[in-house]
């Protein structure tokens, strides 16, 4: 009637696909394949790491973060990013493959004061692009999309208090995933308090739980406290390192050899590199 082409299976609107099926890893596939492709194309040309720390963090993980404010990115494709993001990262000129991954990428998402290189855990990052749309729902609740989604999925309560639901779409499958996010950090600013549950809502100034808890027996109600986070590196060294005013081809090459990943001899051995230990020059030591 409105004279407009039905969306089919594969096409894409706005740089996302128009319907998502029960396969989200072959649909969201193309993810990975924009990766690829990008990286293919640095192939070849001299890069050092840290010029190749600049291209993941501003090219490579910018990529998907579109795809990510909406959906769920499975796992799958999270780590074949990563796994791709690693090779890169590692691979030298002089290798034929994809080289020796001397770090997981665990350790080197972490933050550079915490002694890794601060890229990005996707999946975490999925989840806070997620988070962000959920505190769209909370603080602008008369916006098209929240009306669409409370008349849906939450007529009658609100949206830290509800469930997934019967035969979700894997839009709200996606931004629901990011709730038990939202309570860790979310606290509401009390107005008149109306519409404020006593129990059920984060009011409280307290950081560590800002629920009411209470052995009243009219306000029975067991809360958990948030979990305990580990904190940076208070000893200033990975700090102090990273702000030497060297070249940052440099710093790179400091923060290789106090991690055990500079390729020495004794290294490639424990890698399986079928050479000597020994140190090449005076062939009595383990390099």
């Amino acid at each position: 009637m409105l004279g407009m082409l039905e969306a089919t299976d594969g096409t894409f609107y706005l740089g996302l696909p128009n319907i998502i099926g029960r396969n989200k890893t072959s649909i969201l596939g193309f993810l990975k394949n924009k990766v690829m492709a990008r990286i293919n194309s640095w192939d070849g040309k001299f890069l050092s790491r840290a010029g190749k720390e600049i291209l993941l963090k501003t090219v490579i993980q910018s990529l998907p973060t579109y795809a990510m404010s909406v959906f769920l990115i499975p796992l799958g494709i999270c780590e074949d990013i990563e796994k791709l993001m690693a090779s890169f990262w590692w691979k030298t000129t002089s290798s034929k493959d994809r080289g020796i991954t001397w770090m997981s990428w665990e350790r080197m998402a972490k933050p550079k004061l915490e002694g890794g290189m601060g890229f990005q855990h996707l999946h975490y990052f999925n989840i806070a692009m997620l988070a962000k749309q959920d505190w769209r729902l909370l603080c602008k609740p008369d916006s098209l999309v929240g009306q669409i989604f409370k008349a849906k999925y939450f007529p009658t309560s609100d949206y830290l208090s509800v469930d997934l639901g019967n035969n979700p779409s894997f839009v709200w499958r996606s931004v629901w995933a990011a709730q038990s996010v939202v309570r860790l950090g979310v606290v509401r600013i009390i107005g008149n308090g109306e519409t404020t549950r006593i129990l059920s809502t984060p009011w409280m100034s307290d950081t560590e739980n800002r629920l009411v808890t209470s052995t009243h027996p009219a306000l029975l109600h067991n809360t958990k406290n948030k979990p305990q986070h580990s904190s940076a590196d208070n000893s200033g060294f990975w700090r102090k390192m990273w702000h030497l005013k060297i070249p940052p081809k440099v710093k790179n090459l400091l923060w290789r050899a106090i991690t055990d990943c500079l390729p020495t001899c004794l290294q490639l051995v424990t890698k399986h590199v079928s050479i000597s230990a020994l140190c090449p020059v005076c062939t009595n030591q383990a390099e």
